[in-house]
């Protein structure tokens, strides 16, 4: 009885432990880049977003998936609020890795950060099946443009020093401690059984 209590706490468990993932992607905008709310020329900033798994998009193409997400910005040690944020997701085709898209408070100007890399999901972009889980950057450098409220770009250009850390949500690492925490348990007693 105990034992199939363990596994059925285990199956339950482990298809969620990596239920989403945070990317963050960090980097120093060129000196090029115009005096903003959301870009600062040779100034770092951090990027961080949570994709679920699998990701669900709310349009796409041939070459890109693109979802809801919420970001955590902070330019120069200060935390922004990023508005209406999105993510696109590209295939390894267009170049792979993702873009984050979010608007300055005035709802006309925003900024797009792009990271070309590893196509990060599997599947179609219409429905992708799930996150390609450990991934790596390669790239030490990304581009950024900035918009006007039409699409149009005021300005663009790179920013160096980029790196891109992914890990699970804490809530699926917290899932993770406690199924494996249940077999643990399970082992011990299987043990003291035996004797």
């Amino acid at each position: 009885m105990l034992k199939s209590i363990s596994i059925i706490a285990v199956l339950l468990v482990a298809p969620k432990c990596f239920a989403s993932q945070i990317y963050t992607l960090n980097g120093t905008f060129s000196s090029g880049a115009p005096d903003t709310e959301l870009l600062t020329p040779s100034v770092q900033f951090s990027a961080s977003f949570s994709l679920v798994d699998p990701p669900v998009p709310f349009s796409w193409s041939s070459n890109q998936s693109r979802v809801s997400v919420s970001v955590s910005y902070i330019l120069d040690g200060s935390t922004l609020t990023a508005f209406n944020p999105e993510a696109t997701l590209w295939t390894t085709g267009a170049g792979g890795g993702f873009s984050l898209i979010f608007w300055e408070s005035n709802n006309i100007n925003r900024i797009r950060l792009n990271m070309s890399g590893p196509q990060l999901f599997a599947g179609p972009t219409s429905a992708p099946t799930g996150l390609v889980i450990p991934i790596t950057f390669a790239n030490t450098t990304g581009s950024w443009s900035y918009h006007n409220l039409d699409g149009s770009i005021i300005s663009s250009g790179n920013f160096s020093d980029a790196n891109v850390n992914t890990v699970p949500e804490p809530s699926a690492a917290a899932l993770m401690i406690c199924g494996i925490a249940t077999q643990a348990w399970w082992l011990k007693r299987r043990r003291e059984k035996a004797k």
